[in-house]
């Protein structure tokens, strides 16, 4: 099974042509992420019940599944640092928009 479980597709999503989709992971953690190969865009995430560790193991099997990580549009700083803490680093592309953005990626070596 994917890390990202159970995917459906996000009504904002389809009407802005993003392909972002909703999901629903094994190891608890839904959000918003787009797959492309290899490379997993992540949106957003939401830990619904607060379970310590959940993102860390969410991470760490996105690690294995995909070659490259990108989170966007990281608000909570918590999560940042964490994501630095886990080998993520800082990283400028274009949006779906065509806006630079900055972001955290992670690109197996």
């Amino acid at each position: 099974m994917s890390v990202l479980g159970t995917i459906t597709p996000d009504p904002i999503g389809v009407m802005l042509n993003t392909r972002m989709q909703r999901f629903v992971s094994p190891s608890g953690i839904q959000g918003l992420a787009r797959e492309n190969g290899d490379r997993v865009d992540i949106l957003a995430v939401y830990n619904p019940d607060g379970t310590p560790g959940r993102f860390r193991v969410f991470i760490e099997q996105a690690k294995i599944e995909y070659r490259t990580i990108c989170v966007w549009c990281i608000e909570n700083p918590i999560a940042h640092d964490a994501l630095l803490r886990y080998g993520f680093t800082p990283d400028v592309e274009i949006d779906h928009f065509g806006y630079t953005q900055e972001l955290l990626r992670w690109d197996r070596p």
